[in-house]
């Protein structure tokens, strides 16, 4: 399979302090990103603090095939700045999202915080679960959510889930729904 691989795993950050890492690896065997989780979780079901993750510190992304794609773990999706900043300062056109959301106090809002995401920031967004009835509903977001461009989403069966990205689509979001604008279009703003 001339594909590339991505996973989640235990990592060491530069100090030596546990941390949550996302890797992906070419067919060749050569990493092509690694990613430490900067918002770990420290409520619900996974409180990641409590088992010694420490957070990282820095935005990742690469390149694949034509395409730009950004790394983000689990609850990563709930801060809006790192999605923010993979899409404007990386040029993110996909943001790849593994998780282990269970179906505690936050599993409710998983998949309202994806669409949004998606749209916000007109990339699209594959978040990944474990499958079973504590956890499920892995989906790959387009990046416009509407009555015509649903996510596809699994339920808690183990499954295969296929998304296409099309680069005509994305500009055409892009032209039309102008979220993802620069940041200095907004940064002089009075808030």
């Amino acid at each position: 399979v001339n594909a590339a691989v991505a996973f989640g795993h235990a990592g060491r950050g530069p100090h030596g302090h546990p941390t949550i890492r996302h890797t992906v690896v070419a067919p060749d065997g050569v990493v092509l990103a690694a990613y430490d989780k900067i918002h770990v979780c420290d409520y619900g079901d996974c409180s990641e603090t409590a088992m010694g993750f420490r957070s990282g510190d820095t935005a990742v992304s690469f390149s694949w095939r034509g395409w730009r794609v950004g790394l983000v773990i689990c609850a990563d999706m709930r801060y809006p700045e790192l999605a923010r900043t993979l899409c404007c300062d990386h040029g993110c056109d996909i943001i790849l999202q593994p998780t282990a959301f269970a179906r505690d106090i936050s599993f409710r809002t998983w998949k309202s915080f994806r669409e949004t995401r998606a749209v916000e920031n007109s990339v699209y967004w594959l978040g990944v679960n474990y499958s079973g009835r504590r956890f499920g509903c892995s989906s790959w977001t387009p990046p416009w959510v509407d009555e015509t461009h649903e996510p596809e989403v699994l339920g808690t069966e183990p499954g295969v889930l296929v998304g296409v990205a099309s680069r005509i689509e994305l500009e055409r979001v892009r032209r039309e729904l102008p979220f993802r604008r620069p940041r200095s279009s907004y940064h002089s703003a009075k808030l």
